[in-house]
């Protein structure tokens, strides 16, 4: 063979390798959209039902109570900590909200105590994991607990329906703006966008990243890790809070177990969407659109006839999958994307 084949075969080569790594670098940034359409194109084919309008907004309903959980977990994740309880802080504030509203309490005075309360619960947790130094599974598991525990006993342990409903709690999970679009999704999209602008976009936002990626070197630049990470579980208490509201409007009846289904989903956007566009990095960006994803494979599972059992174990495997792949994505060992 001669020298100038061997350059050649070399630059063949050479072509090709830039070739699989460019579209790596697509399939990292990108492949989380692409197969939420894949998936979507794919369930239209196998039921028809699945394309109707009704079926879509039933979508979006669920993806938006999966989606404002998965928010607030994003920015404790950002920040470098976890937290299992979000669901049961969501049930526990859906409750009281429920059983204020019940009893006619002013709105006023029903909707600022039920975030302050979600505020608190979620201040607990960053006692114990920042202060105390209780490992974040196991702090956030054992007031889990503690918080479902408090529903039930608000509850009596089953579902309780209301004597008085107000217009409010009837429209923020069941109502429609302008007659179409779903006022949970309207919630979840403002939310979404609020959180957008304050994690890209401001400089508070850029320290969850730069405190969740080295909290050494983030104090060492001056940043205040303790208070960075104390505004991400005050941000999960609130979208907490908003989520348990919109789920007991939703539900029209207060239950103790009212948030726990969403406690997977919600743990699997969050982790998927870190593999969109950042390379691993959580973002909200990716959270909206794994939310979206996760509500339409339940739906349309349900649509197919599946058993349960199908879409717990598709949720385990997406979950893994999602840490697997966002582990090994920030360690720059399947995408070579500069991170």
């Amino acid at each position: 063979m001669t020298k100038d084949n061997i350059m050649l075969n070399s630059d063949s080569l050479d072509t090709n390798n830039k070739s699989k790594i460019h579209i790596l670098e697509i399939l990292g940034k990108w492949g989380l959209l692409i197969a939420t359409i894949a998936i979507f194109i794919l369930f239209s084919f196998l039921e028809k039902q699945f394309l109707t309008t009704s079926n879509f907004f039933s979508i979006i309903q669920q993806a938006a109570i999966t989606g404002l959980l998965a928010l607030g977990l994003t920015t404790v994740i950002a920040s470098g900590e976890f937290d299992l309880s979000f669901p049961s802080i969501a049930t526990l504030t859906g409750v009281v909200a429920f059983i204020m509203s019940s009893q006619r309490i002013s709105l006023l005075i029903m909707i600022p105590l039920v975030f302050v309360l979600g505020i608190v619960l979620s201040s607990l947790n960053y006692f114990l994991i920042v202060k105390v130094k209780v490992p974040a599974f196991i702090a956030t598991l054992g007031t889990m607990g503690i918080f479902t525990g408090i529903a039930r006993f608000a509850t009596g342990g089953t579902t309780i329906f209301p004597v008085y409903t107000p217009n409010f709690m009837k429209f923020i999970g069941r109502g429609f703006l302008f007659n179409i679009i779903p006022a949970s999704a309207v919630t979840f999209v403002i939310v979404a966008i609020i959180l957008i602008f304050f994690m890209d976009y401001s400089y508070l936002g850029r320290y969850f990243y730069a405190v969740g990626g080295n909290p050494d070197a983030s104090t060492h630049v001056g940043i205040d890790t303790k208070k960075i990470k104390f505004m991400a579980y005050v941000i999960t208490g609130i979208t907490a809070a908003t989520a348990g509201i919109t789920s007991v409007s939703m539900l029209g009846a207060a239950n103790p177990e009212i948030c726990a289904s969403y406690q997977l989903p919600a743990i699997s956007a969050a982790f998927m969407g870190g593999v969109f566009l950042r390379g691993g990095l959580p973002n909200i960006w990716g959270t909206v659109i794994a939310s979206v994803l996760m509500a339409m494979l339940a739906n349309g599972f349900i649509m197919l006839g599946f058993p349960q059992y199908v879409k717990e174990i598709v949720q385990g495997s997406v979950l893994v999958l999602a840490v697997a792949v966002t582990t090994v994505t920030r360690k720059g060992k399947l995408f070579n994307i500069g991170m």
